[in-house]
């Protein structure tokens, strides 16, 4: 595989570039490729990769193929933390995932947020990857016992800022990641393991 710099060197035939460039945007509209209203499913790099309606397909024009084919152990090592802001339809997220202790992939698009969830979920890599809605994810690590045989935790408070709609989840020792779930600003919420968070409000 030719490497990135070669990749983006110019071409030596610039005519030839174009009449090829012509011919492959003729090729995407009789196969129906240029449409961004419909859903397709693709191979990138043997990888299946499901494009929904108004998600940019990363075969086309290729870029997306491309950026993704770039990530391997090389560029990833295996405690690195990636961040793919423009997630589309997560197609780097998930080859990122197969090396990176963890990938947040971002987008301003709901549909793309989606499709980037079903991506990773279809390519088992849901563990490694969370996919947000463009704000901005807050996360604290919480301690308790202090080397006592039992500790129990007080309430703790996360500045939302102007979030309409938080979610949060939580990390257990051991590992384990908890669903996101949805809830309200200003207000008290008990969280417990396998448990849907529930409200709170003093008697």
């Amino acid at each position: 595989m030719r490497s990135p710099r070669a990749v983006l060197r110019p071409a030596r035939f610039p005519f030839v570039a174009q009449f090829m460039g012509k011919a492959m945007a003729l090729g995407y509209r009789l196969t129906g490729k240029d449409r961004y209203d419909d859903f397709r499913l693709e191979r990138v790099q043997g990888v299946p990769i499901l494009v929904t309606p108004s998600v940019f397909n990363p075969s086309v024009p290729r870029t997306g193929a491309f950026l993704a084919a770039q990530l391997d152990a090389r560029v990833v090592d295996a405690d690195a933390d990636v961040l793919d802001m423009g997630t589309g339809s997560g197609v780097c997220a998930v080859f990122a995932a197969r090396y990176a202790r963890r990938v947040v992939a971002v987008d301003i698009n709901p549909a793309a947020v989606r499709c980037a969830g079903i991506n990773a979920r279809l390519n088992h890599a849901e563990n490694r990857i969370e996919v947000r809605h463009g704000a901005a994810m807050t996360r604290r690590e919480i301690t308790s016992g202090g080397g006592h045989a039992s500790g129990q935790l007080g309430w703790w408070h996360f500045g939302l800022g102007d979030a309409a709609k938080p979610e949060i989840r939580v990390i257990w020792p051991g590992g384990a990641v908890g669903e996101w779930q949805a809830v309200s600003g200003n207000a008290f919420y008990i969280v417990e393991r396998d448990k849907p968070a529930r409200e709170w409000t003093p008697k």
